[in-house]
């Protein structure tokens, strides 16, 4: 290996080896993103189903207080018409986030490569799950780990010592061949001075008539080697796009988290003043309605946004690489 040819090429070859394992640990790391996003989406659709439960109980239980209400003649019936009306679209929606909460089973069981059959989960809440904050001053150096960046990376080696494989190929290559009792004498002639020439110029001659096919080899490699760097280039700038948008991501969907728990139990607290109200005669039944249901909406817009929550946490940290 007078020119580093084989040396360059044998690098080469482990460098590509290390971008597929660095392939490998990026699949790996979308996977994990994927299950824990589909485990929170199926904890998150889950509690959002006890909140529609619990308010189409009440609203049965609605039903029935107002059909008592109408035979007492207290009520109007228009009121139990326009609570039937609630309570099918209530009933419609809650259908939906169950169809969901089981589409987010059966692909956590996909992910995780087993049957829905034989797919076991816990029933815990959402809500019991910490969301780890962002420490300030994390390093930019931090993209260096994404797998994606480092794939490139190893690309980028290996096509360097593409280039220089390919340039030691343009050199003159000389092999020493032992034979048995005659090793001393080839040895004896390789270093002759003329020997040595002749060997050079042949190397040249086959070198300068071949067409130019390793002059365009080279030149290919040299291409590569560019196109790798643009590349790394883009790849860069992707990295820290996505983590510019799962900062914003992690920090306004708090904002709206607190937001909406904040709705949510104003809501609660004007549903009890309503009922209250109405229970003495001093409301009308369809304010009381309409109460109840921005109470259930902001409740479950409140789950809604903590899954949203979680979910940038995980972008951030897959933008991170980790």
């Amino acid at each position: 290996d007078l020119w580093g040819r084989s040396g360059s090429a044998a690098e080469a070859a482990l460098a590509l080896a290390v971008a597929s394992i660095h392939q490998r640990e990026s699949v790996a790391l979308t996977l994990t993103a994927d299950v824990a996003s589909a485990y929170f989406e199926y904890l998150s659709l889950a509690d959002r189903i006890e909140i529609a439960e619990r308010g189409l109980r009440s609203r049965r239980n609605s039903l029935v207080a107002v059909d008592k209400r109408i035979s007492g003649g207290e009520s109007a019936a228009g009121d139990a018409a326009l609570l039937r009306v609630v309570l099918a679209t209530a009933e419609s929606s809650s259908a939906a986030l169950v169809q969901r909460r089981e589409r987010a089973f059966n692909r956590l069981a996909l992910l995780t490569g087993v049957s829905p059959a034989e797919l076991k989960l816990e029933r815990r809440s959402l809500a019991g799950v910490a969301v780890p904050s962002i420490n300030p001053g994390l390093p930019s150096e931090l993209l260096c780990r994404r797998p994606d960046v480092r794939r490139v990376e190893a690309q980028l080696s290996s096509a360097q010592f593409d280039v220089r494989s390919l340039r030691a190929n343009l050199l003159p290559s000389f092999s020493l061949l032992g034979e048995i009792g005659y090793g001393s004498r080839h040895l004896l002639a390789l270093s002759n001075p003329a020997s040595l020439f002749f060997l050079a110029a042949g190397s040249f001659a086959q070198t300068v008539f071949d067409g130019d096919r390793k002059e365009a080899q080279l030149e290919a490699a040299r291409a590569r080697h560019l196109e790798l760097l643009e590349l790394y280039a883009g790849i860069l700038l992707t990295a820290l796009r996505e983590v510019e948008d799962a900062l914003v991501g992690t920090r306004l969907t708090e904002e709206q988290h607190a937001a909406l728990v904040e709705a949510a139990s104003a809501s609660r607290t004007a549903f009890a003043i309503i009922r209250r109200t109405y229970e003495i005669g001093a409301a009308d039944y369809i304010a009381l309605l309409d109460t109840e249901q921005k109470m259930y909406a902001n409740e479950d817009a409140a789950d809604g946004a903590l899954y949203d929550r979680v979910r940038a946490a995980i972008d951030l940290y897959k933008a991170l690489g980790g």
